[in-house]
């Protein structure tokens, strides 16, 4: 094989033509493909970055349901003790109250049953002297 000025020229013009292509075109492609990767590196940052922050968040979110229905619970159950406290202070009010009523209708009751008495006492005496008054008038006649 001959190598002559052809073959140089050749040689030559192809280096020529991969320092033009490498310029022209494998650099920017080159360029390119690296700000892609570097995209790529910060945004996988980001969303891990952003998942451990999601995550403590749900875990605080979490955390705070927790102790919020803790305390719930908490004020249902003293709602509920205090309820039936003053249920049961009510009814004792009541129960006093209605032990008081009967008392007085006891009161009103024995004194109506002692003026009846009285007043039953009083028409018998006098229906007592009418028929005495009528044996004894009856006598006479």
């Amino acid at each position: 094989m001959e190598f002559n000025a052809t073959f140089l020229i050749t040689i030559v013009s192809f280096i020529i033509f991969a320092f033009i292509m490498n310029s022209i075109l494998y650099e920017p492609i080159k360029k390119i493909v690296d700000e892609r990767n570097k995209f790529y590196e910060e945004n996988s940052k980001i969303v891990s970055q952003n998942d451990k922050e999601g995550s403590s968040l749900i875990e605080t979110k979490n955390a705070k349901i927790t102790s919020t229905r803790e305390k719930s619970r908490e004020s249902i159950k003293e709602i509920q003790e205090k309820s039936k406290e003053e249920k049961e202070n009510l009814l004792a009010f009541e129960k006093e109250n209605l032990g008081k009523k009967v008392a007085e209708n006891e009161e009103v009751l024995n004194s109506e049953k002692e003026g009846m008495k009285e007043e039953i006492s009083k028409n018998a005496e006098e229906i007592s002297e009418i028929i005495v008054s009528k044996i004894i008038g009856g006598q006479d006649a």
